[in-house]
């Protein structure tokens, strides 16, 4: 999952809310990888806090 893309992503959709696991799991399927996976990319770029979920 390149930064660029989830920045794109992100950008493109600022209905998105990173702190419902759902929309998390939204952008999971756009990039065709597991939620936890999505959580451990969006955490190591900064987007979720350590804490979260």
């Amino acid at each position: 999952m390149p930064s660029v893309l989830l920045e794109e992503y992100l950008e493109k959709h600022p209905e998105v809310d990173l702190r419902q696991a759902s929309d998390i799991k939204l952008i999971a399927d756009e990039f065709e990888a597991s939620r936890p996976a999505m959580e451990y990319r969006l955490r190591n770029l900064g987007f979720l806090l350590p804490t979260s979920f």
